[in-house]
């Protein structure tokens, strides 16, 4: 590792596994979404190219924000980490007075032609300032007050915002993620299973707390009885027809833009997307874009190891999570492994504070990956 002066130097190239794998996922997209999109596009706004032409912009943004942040030293995160969770929680907070509802739930602020969803953020921003305080403390970990308390803080802040919002699928990704980097941090293990098996207790009774919550893990364990059989039958149907559209593809699917079951999931050109890529691209389409994820996490943990510092491998660490995270649970929900909840596939589905966030967050990746020497330069 070279140093001047106690600086780390960059002396590698980005890793191109990582930025090739991000690229041809986005790429992709743009075919995915403009065919899932098509007929709901033309119904509501009398072109099917409206959402395509939206994602387009959303993914060109995206490209730019992870070149851009791939140039940036990743240090900078050491001294700006604490005032943008700051302000992640405050846009978390602004939701609750003048957020945007959308089926049942309070998720997104619009400013003017520009729609955010302040999780997507905080997703991030968490996952930052847990890298910079476990690299920062370190030598300290065990002291309960100066260290765990800290962390708890801000993870309960995040988790607790987002499940008011009522999003209980997100708030368990989070809190799922920050769990394994505070494990992966060496925190203490009492510390680590007394706050796990708390958060879980807490979480199941969450989740029992809403009828709608009950009715989904009813539907997925099949429970049904006389008095249920109608609401489950609506809870399953998007599940049921993305199923369907799975098995219809079988290993070679029925071919781009030919997609049948596009007419029948509703905005199938977001959460279950995967479903119509199932559907067009069979079963060898589907595999290849979880190929694709899984070289972006093998990269990104290989990052993480090589990294020159605690903070770059924390921070890769914690990016490579979020996105592994996501793009498995959506997988699981699209292919029935996993109760129905709307979480979108990472720089698949169509969504612009998703993936734009997401592309900034790779690119930080990939300049840990730079300072990593993980792509050596021959000079």
């Amino acid at each position: 590792m070279l140093m001047n002066d106690n600086k780390i130097l960059r002396h590698g190239y980005v890793d191109w596994y990582v930025l090739i794998g991000v690229i041809s996922l986005m790429f992709s997209s743009l075919a995915f979404v403009y065919s899932a999109s098509s007929n709901f596009a033309m119904n509501k706004s009398g072109s099917s190219e409206a959402i395509f032409w939206n994602h387009v912009i959303r993914v060109g943004l995206a490209i730019i924000a992870m070149l851009a942040f791939s140039k940036i030293d990743y240090h900078w995160i050491e001294k700006f980490s604490k005032p943008i969770l700051i302000l992640a929680i405050g846009l978390l907070i602004y939701v609750f007075f003048d957020g945007v509802q959308a089926k049942g739930a309070t998720r997104w602020i619009h400013f003017g032609f520009v729609s955010f969803q302040p999780s997507e953020l905080a997703k991030f921003t968490l996952v930052f300032h847990l890298a910079v305080m476990l690299s920062q403390k370190k030598n300290y970990l065990d002291d309960f007050w100066m260290s765990f308390i800290p962390m708890m803080v801000w993870i309960v802040s995040v988790c607790v915002l987002i499940a008011l919002q009522p999003n209980f699928s997100t708030m368990m990704v989070i809190f799922t993620l920050s769990m394994s980097m505070l494990f992966i941090g060496k925190l203490k293990l009492r510390y680590f299973a007394g706050v796990t098996v708390l958060g879980l207790v807490c979480a199941f009774f969450y989740a029992i707390s809403a009828p709608y919550r009950m009715n989904r893990f009813k539907g997925y364990l099949g429970i049904v009885n006389s008095d249920s059989s109608n609401v489950l039958s609506n809870l399953n149907y998007q599940l049921n027809q993305g199923l369907i559209g799975f098995g219809v593809g079988k290993y070679f699917g029925v071919g781009i833009g030919n997609s049948i079951q596009r007419k029948y999931i509703p905005e199938p050109y977001g959460d279950f997307i995967y479903a119509i890529v199932g559907e067009e691209y069979g079963f060898v389409g589907a595999a290849l874009i979880l190929i694709l994820f899984g070289l972006i996490i093998w990269r990104g943990f290989k990052i993480s190891k090589l990294s020159p510092d605690e903070l770059g491998k924390y921070l890769s660490v914690g990016i490579t999570l979020s996105i592994g995270l996501y793009a498995i649970a959506n997988a699981f929900v699209t292919t029935g492994l996993a109760p129905t909840t709307g979480l979108p596939m990472p720089f698949v589905s169509y969504g612009g504070s998703s993936i734009i966030i997401s592309g900034m967050a790779v690119g930080v990746l990939l300049n840990i990956s730079q300072y990593s020497n993980i792509m050596p330069r021959n000079n």
